[in-house]
């Protein structure tokens, strides 16, 4: 009785190849990218065009309405995205990404009289969360130290720290963007695919022989046990 078949076993393979190099995966992300410069028409002056949270929120609000013109799911695009479905909502139903930079002030926190303090140690080259939670309580930060870990986050990949933030892809969505047909890709993945290819020297093989193989073909499958 027929259980898989070949393509589906070849999908796993190339699963099985991202899980075993998945110290790569968080190359996807497009911390690098953040801090190039703006496209020409966009450096007249300090608009908010001209902000890294701005270009975020414009890839985003492309890769979203991307997703849902063809009809799926919020949830779907959630899971793709590693977004909050209600952040989905937002950006989808934004007519423009200008309108999601519109958005009200975020409610206070206790960490936000300290924010300042937190940059100006991590420039310093203080970027132990717990060092900096204990530094915060002497002058008199009551909160928890998960708080401080999350809050320097964005820290860590050289981000602003009220930046949002992304998660990297899962083995199972990496293999998902490679076997993909190219034609097929949406803007998000044709962002994160080249990133992390040009990373991971394994992933890319295993790319090129999807790329140039047969989803049935035997040796195929053979050379990506190989590429593992």
């Amino acid at each position: 009785m027929q259980v898989s078949d070949r393509f589906h076993l070849w999908k796993r393979r190339v699963q099985d190849i991202a899980s075993a190099h998945r110290g790569c995966l968080p190359a996807a992300l497009s911390a690098a990218s953040e801090s190039d410069p703006a496209p020409a028409e966009e450096t007249a002056g300090n608009t908010a065009e001209d902000t890294r949270a701005a270009r975020h929120a414009r890839r985003l609000f492309e890769a979203v309405q991307a997703l849902t013109s063809t009809g799926r799911s919020r949830s779907s695009v959630a899971r793709e995205l590693g977004l909050d479905r209600r952040t989905v909502g937002k950006y989808a139903r934004a007519r423009t990404w200008q309108e999601v930079m519109r958005r009200p002030p975020r409610k206070p926190s206790a960490l936000d009289p300290y924010l300042d303090y937190l940059q100006q140690r991590w420039d310093e080259g203080q970027h132990s969360a717990k060092i900096l939670h204990e530094e915060l309580q002497t002058k008199g930060y009551p909160g928890h130290y998960q708080r401080v870990k999350t809050a320097i986050a964005p820290l860590r990949r050289g981000l602003p720290l009220d930046e949002p933030r992304e998660r990297p892809p899962s083995p199972r969505e990496a293999a998902r963007w490679i076997t993909t047909h190219p034609h097929r890709r949406n803007l998000h993945i044709n962002d994160r695919l080249p990133r992390l290819l040009g990373h991971c020297p394994e992933l890319r093989v295993t790319h090129d022989l999807v790329a140039g193989s047969p989803p049935c073909s035997t040796i195929a499958t053979r050379n990506l046990s190989q590429a593992g």
